[in-house]
């Protein structure tokens, strides 16, 4: 028995939660998150291997004969010898179709003869191939706030300083800060320290990354998408699939999934992954914007991408009568015929000495 309040390790992640419920568990219980409330992860039984590993049916964190022998004895026995929990029941289905059939039992076999008794990577496996992990990161239940005056201004204050830094002189400059805040917000989720302190003095005035997280969901969530007006934001994260060099924090990846509805992937990160990156941001962008990495460099091991849908009517729209030819003058004093929309009326700005 587990009661409210204790401190239970979890074999997963290997931090410890404290439980905000009681429940009852014993040596069969799941030994990865089966209930999630108010962000506490409850049960989680300390004797008990989290990592998932395809063939590791016993729970011993190697791929061996024994098995083998486990599942077809809970195949052919029809569960008279059920598998210990449902992370043995993962691992035994081998072909991910969730069932334990004699598929599975087959590619224990010709795992046996090929290659003996060599463990396999945990999840995902690295393929060569790009894995989507959305739907193995279930989001816990969270809960958004409204944006404060605290963070309304320091995302005014961003957004000021990050249009003024990256001004290229005889170059125009567009820069979307709602989109580059996103990014670095799901990355400030995976540091500590300093380093999470001086991000957050960038993003968000000082604020708490916890509340920041909030406040940012309820931001996103209150963006509107209908005929008249669309504001989709889409997030992702792209890590590499060599367990040798990196293996992502389950808290870091939960975090971003739940609040900024990130999608997990993880691939290779090579010419194939670019296509794969693109892709998804041109889906997410309707197209608009068809690429937006080249390449990956040789020692990358995670991409955070965001893209940002802006589809608008115009509140008051402009019609043919509005539409005349002038001139444009370029940022070097240069005019230039163009065609433009036009109208007379009063509209408020900001200035300042600079502009």
């Amino acid at each position: 028995m587990i009661n409210e309040g204790d401190v239970v390790k979890c074999a997963y992640t290997k931090k410890t939660y404290k439980t905000d419920k009681a429940v009852s568990v014993s040596e069969y219980d799941v030994v990865y998150p089966i209930s999630v409330v108010s962000q506490a992860y409850i049960p989680f039984l300390d004797e008990q291997q989290g990592v998932f590993i395809k063939g590791d049916a016993d729970l011993n964190g190697l791929v061996e004969l024994a098995d083998l022998v486990a599942v077809a004895k809970n195949v052919l026995s029809d569960s008279a010898f059920p598998l210990k929990n449902s992370v043995a029941y993962k691992n035994a289905d081998m072909n991910d179709d969730g069932n334990v059939d004699g598929l599975d039992v087959s590619a224990l076999i010709e795992n046996q003869l090929g290659k003996g008794k060599k463990e396999p990577s945990p999840e995902p496996a690295n393929n060569g191939e790009t894995v989507e992990l959305t739907a193995n990161i279930k989001p816990v239940s969270i809960q958004t706030a409204k944006p404060d005056s605290k963070f309304e201004n320091s995302q005014i204050d961003f957004a000021v300083s990050l249009l003024q830094n990256s001004v290229l002189e005889d170059k125009n400059t567009l820069v979307s800060p709602y989109s580059v805040s996103q990014a670095l917000a799901m990355t400030a989720n995976g540091a500590d320290g300093n380093t999470l302190d001086e991000m957050m003095k960038v993003i968000g005035g000082g604020m708490d990354i916890s509340k920041f997280n909030k406040q940012m969901a309820g931001y996103k969530n209150a963006q509107p998408n209908n005929d008249r007006c669309k504001l989709v934001t889409a997030n992702s994260i792209w890590y590499t699939n060599d367990t040798k060099r990196f293996v992502a924090d389950q808290d870091f990846l939960l975090t971003d999934k739940s609040y900024y509805d990130a999608q997990i992937f993880s691939a290779p990160l090579d010419s194939n992954t670019v296509k794969d990156v693109n892709s998804w941001v041109s889906k997410r962008t309707d197209e608009m914007i068809p690429s937006i990495i080249d390449k990956f460099e040789d020692n990358s091991i995670m991409t955070l991408v965001n893209a940002v849908t802006f589809d608008a009517k115009w509140m008051c729209p402009y019609y043919n009568s509005n539409d005349s030819k002038d001139f444009f003058t370029a940022f070097d004093g240069k005019k230039q015929d163009a065609q433009t929309l036009s109208e007379m009326s009063y509209m408020p700005y900001l200035e300042d000495k600079e502009a």
